[in-house]
């Protein structure tokens, strides 16, 4: 048994090397490996290949099997037979139309719970900013509020302090003090 290296088989074959690899991955070819451990394929497979003819499908092939698309695969008049018979679009519908029905009521049920709870989020959103203006409005009053707290007390305590100065009672006249007397039990006593 004689092992061809890629490139020769490719040019038994009269294909390109990677034609080769893919007509050994698609199982038409038998890849070997060599004592040296290189991939190789006998020349009586490449020769069995290259006697069934033109390629199908492929643009350019001169020998070959009769593959599919891009050289793997079955031959486009077989790729039809592995599937079963095609069914009509109608009958599709007509066989998914009680499934398809549940998936559309499921939807909008779906659809129903989004719109309401997006409802409730933005009367939430409007209630938590009627709450948070509310709250700014009642600072700005209390803040309002001690300002005029603070300039009344202060007018109060001027007014105050010129009614003081205004009415101002003379002062009281200032005596000397007198020394006591002493007391006459104190004296010669010790």
């Amino acid at each position: 048994m004689e092992l061809l290296t890629p490139s020769e088989a490719a040019a038994v074959a009269g294909v390109h090397e990677r034609t080769l690899r893919k007509w050994a991955r698609a199982g038409v070819l038998t890849r070997h490996l060599g004592p040296d451990g290189r991939p190789g394929y006998t020349r009586e497979d490449v020769a069995g290949l290259a006697a069934q003819g033109p390629a199908e499908g492929r643009t350019g092939a001169t020998e070959g099997p009769a593959l599919g698309r891009n050289g793997a695969g079955p031959p486009a008049e077989q790729a039809g037979q592995n599937h079963t018979k095609t069914t009509p679009v109608g009958v599709l519908f007509r066989d998914t139309a009680p499934e398809l029905l549940a998936i559309r009521a499921q939807l909008a049920a779906v659809e129903h719970e989004r719109d309401t709870l997006s409802s409730h989020s933005d009367f939430l959103r409007q209630q938590l900013q009627a709450r948070e203006d509310a709250r700014r409005e009642e600072l700005q009053r209390r803040d309002l509020a001690e300002a005029e707290l603070r300039r009344l007390l202060l007018t109060a305590q001027n007014a105050l302090q010129l009614a003081l100065e205004q009415r101002a009672l003379p002062a009281a006249p200032i005596q000397p003090e007198t020394p006591k007397r002493a007391r006459w039990w104190f004296f010669g006593r010790r």
